[in-house]
């Protein structure tokens, strides 16, 4: 049996709340520091709340290579480009001369809304006789309304679409849209390519923006918007006792994942490794019906294929919303995988920071795992005055700890029970 194909990472580019690249994110959240910040990009309107995770002073022309597409990029894919183009300056991957044939894309995408002044005039065609809205005319009449290049704004592959193109990624290509777990389980899914020698180098991660109108108004109506009152930068509570919601927030990362051979063969930077992955699903579409054992299987079967114990890993990046449900099962999945371990092992989570992420979270925790790693610190988890009942947790609050750290679990578990976990790990030759 040939050896295991060891799999690097040699890229880093992420756009995140204030964060233009890993290194001011790193800043962000190692002193922490609130990303929150009023909403700029979209109209807010009537809505209750105006705050939310935004990612300022992003300019899309400066930062997506290829001006004429930006017509048919929404938010998300913006983002995502933006940051591609920020991995693959860092990956120094351009100066190499590679086979395109063996770079592939793996994206995580979420649901990507149409603008809401995009759809006025085939809404306003689709009226009738009685003032209501009618799908018959919509159908009829109504799309007529719409731009024929609508739909390519708005389809969740065009994520991988655009990179593939900028980059001449002529490998694999893969779209996930798995909600908050689209990004480690694209990371996963590169990962499990390289591992069986289909591609020498991926660009994976994802992104996801959540601010627009249609965002807003689906997480109100759901009830998991934030209702405590408290400033913005202090309203989303991760594993509180007083959790009672999020705010939405967008971000996108894109990192380089290779082959160590022929990484070290054109001299790439190399900041860590990926050495194990799991993913698993309870079939729930409600948050309230779902529970932790999924949850669990993810973590056990990631450690495992990592051939680690719980005693290994030195940080949890928790999923950590600030949703007093989803915040409970996370927790009841870490002790029920860990044991007596579950009390002893830093947890942290950003999302107090950015703001719910959806299918972008994967891709910022294993940058979040990465940071960690190089600077042996962990980040504290923001907003935390006290620990909710049963959950157990070795929560770092307060200010940055730190700490040796060689092993991160990544968790990423969706609101409808999609679960994908990374095991990230310091390299050594």
């Amino acid at each position: 049996m040939s050896e295991k194909r060891r799999i690097v990472i040699t890229g880093q580019g992420q756009l995140a709340p204030k964060a233009i690249g890993v290194e001011a994110y790193w800043d962000l959240i190692s002193k922490g520091e609130s990303g929150i910040s009023p909403i700029s990009t979209y109209h807010m309107g009537n809505f209750r709340l105006t705050h939310g995770g935004e990612v300022t002073d992003f300019e899309p022309r400066k930062m997506v290579p290829n001006r004429k597409s930006l017509k048919v990029m929404a938010r998300d894919i913006q983002l995502v480009v933006g940051a591609a183009k920020l991995c693959m300056d860092d990956s120094k991957l351009l100066e190499a001369e590679i086979d395109s044939t063996r770079l592939g894309v793996s994206m995580g995408a979420g649901y990507i809304n149409t603008s809401v002044q995009e759809m006025r005039f085939a809404v306003k065609g689709s009226i009738d006789e009685q003032g209501k809205f009618d799908i018959k005319k919509y159908a009829a009449e109504g799309m007529k309304g719409l731009t024929p290049l609508w739909l390519l704004k708005y389809l969740p592959n065009m994520l991988a679409c655009h990179i593939s193109i900028q980059y001449d990624a002529q490998g694999p290509s893969n779209s996930l849209t798995t909600g908050d777990a689209a990004s480690s389980q694209a990371i996963g899914e590169a990962y499990r390519i390289l591992e069986r020698g289909d591609a020498d180098m991926m660009l994976v991660g994802g992104a996801d923006s959540k601010l627009d109108p249609l965002s807003w108004s689906r997480f109100e109506m759901m009830g998991l918007l934030t209702k405590n009152g408290c400033p913005p930068q202090e309203c989303i509570r991760p594993f509180d006792a007083n959790s009672d919601g999020f705010l939405p927030g967008e971000a996108a990362t894109v990192l380089m994942l290779e082959e160590l051979e022929h990484a070290q063969k054109r001299g790439a930077p190399i900041y860590g490794e990926v050495v194990g992955f799991a993913a698993s699903a309870n079939g729930s579409p409600i948050i309230k019906k779902i529970d932790s054992r999924a949850q669990a299987v993810a973590i056990k079967a990631a450690l495992n294929d990592a051939s680690i114990s719980p005693e290994e890993i030195d940080l949890i990046v928790a999923h950590g919303i600030g949703v007093a449900e989803t915040d409970r099962l996370e927790a009841e999945a870490i002790q029920s995988s860990f044991g007596e371990k579950a009390s002893q092992v830093p947890v942290t989570s950003f999302k107090a920071s950015t703001g719910f992420i959806g299918a972008a979270s994967g891709g910022v925790g294993v940058v979040t795992a990465l940071q960690s790693i190089k600077n042996q610190m962990i980040p504290p988890t923001l907003n935390h005055e006290s620990k909710k009942p049963k959950c157990d947790l070795n929560l770092i609050t307060g200010q940055a700890k730190r700490a040796e750290i060689k092993t991160c679990l990544v968790n990423s578990f969706g609101l409808t029970g999609q679960n994908a976990c990374l095991v990230i790990q310091k390299f050594e030759a």
